[in-house]
């Protein structure tokens, strides 16, 4: 517990909450004759709230403290109508192990996809190009050191909602006049989220 006495904050530090930590917490103050008393209810469903975010952000907490995904992995369509997968990066060391993956295969280091893989400064980067349905696929990148891990994964394929191949599908099943204006939309830079 922690009691500012100049802002008159009364602070409780738990580090995590168990299902025994249901209850009511009442806090008595006494300032030479004066006395009061205050109470905090944690019971049911705002129990099991505040507990489910108290665990979520421990695994974040744990999360970060080795190399992690500030963003995760997503796309980008560039002037060039290039397709880019991009994940900002945080925490990284040089012994950080970063991996690419395909479908569940690595990609490694003769694979001709290899030489789309990039790092600029704590954004990795993979230059699809101009996008076909060869390049349909579940792609995951991996974090890993001694102090910990992470992973990210982007579903470019039809299953995937809202992917750039999702877009292109759509773009083949218009009349040509269509084709020219969304093509147009997604050359000018536009990050599809």
């Amino acid at each position: 517990m922690n009691f500012d006495k100049n802002s008159g904050i009364i602070e409780m530090f738990m580090d995590t909450l168990a299902v025994t930590d249901e209850g009511t917490f009442t806090f008595n103050l006494v300032d030479g004759k004066a006395k009061g008393s205050t109470s905090l209810v944690l019971i049911g469903e705002e129990f099991r709230e505040l507990q489910k975010k108290s665990e979520f952000e421990h695994a974040e907490w744990i999360r970060r403290q080795g190399p992690h995904f500030v963003d995760y992995l997503g796309f980008e369509v560039t002037p060039e109508c290039n397709v880019l997968l991009k994940a900002k990066i945080g925490n990284i060391r040089p012994e950080t192990e970063i991996r690419w993956y395909k479908d569940g295969m690595e990609i490694e280091e003769d694979d001709a996809d290899y030489k789309k893989i990039e790092m600029k400064d704590i954004v990795l980067l993979f230059n699809i190009g101009k996008l076909s349905k060869k390049d349909a696929g579940v792609y995951e990148v991996k974090l890993k050191d001694a102090r910990g891990k992470d992973k990210s994964m982007f579903n470019l394929t039809e299953a995937g909602t809202e992917t750039p191949l999702s877009w292109l599908y759509c773009v083949l099943e218009q009349p040509i006049s269509c084709v020219y204006c969304v093509l147009e939309h997604l050359c000018h830079g536009s990050t599809v989220f």
